[in-house]
């Protein structure tokens, strides 16, 4: 039996040359080129994901219409509550042990806020008068207004200065204190 030597059927791999330095910086730059377009994509992509979640979060954030907003607690006890008077003003109301007392009535003339105690009594009015004078007063139920900070301002007369010299400012060497 003689031993028969199959062809060489295959062909010997081209010698590998050496890229000029030309040519592997085209080699190069065509690489970096495509992963610039890849970056850019994948930008684009994490951006447009980012607004469609951001919009899917706030997207629920709607404004409603209602009369009034009642607070309560974790064992569903009436807390508080929030409504508007028939005249218009706000009113903060503060309940106790599950019940609300009915709101005081304010002054006719006050447009404002009213924040008031678990008894119904206003302790804080924020607001003004139906003359546009400003309200800020801490109430107390048993002394009054406890705190008003322009009732020095309404009892106080308006400074007069002569028309021909002006007052110096504060802190000037030649301000006077004035008795």
């Amino acid at each position: 039996m003689s031993e028969e030597v199959a062809p060489d059927t295959e062909e010997p791999a081209p010698s590998a040359t050496p890229l000029t330095l030309e040519e592997r910086i085209a080699y190069l730059e065509a690489q970096n080129e495509g992963l610039k377009r890849v970056g850019l994509l994948g930008l684009v992509l994490v951006l447009m994901l980012g607004a469609i979640l951001v919009h899917q979060t706030y997207s629920d954030l709607r404004t409603s219409t209602t009369r009034a907003v009642t607070l309560l607690s974790d064992q569903d006890q009436l807390s508080a509550a929030i409504t508007v008077d028939p005249q218009g003003r706000t009113q903060f109301l503060q309940a106790r042990y599950g019940t609300m007392a009915s709101a005081a009535n304010l002054p006719d003339g006050f447009r404002g806020y009213a924040f008031y105690d678990s008894d119904g009594v206003p302790r804080v009015m924020i607001g003004e008068t139906s003359e546009k004078h400003t309200v800020f007063q801490v109430l107390d139920p048993v002394r009054g207004a406890a705190f008003d900070p322009f009732e020095d301002v309404k009892s106080a007369p308006a400074p007069k200065t002569a028309p021909d010299k002006a007052p110096a400012p504060q802190g000037s060497p030649t301000a006077k204190p004035t008795p």
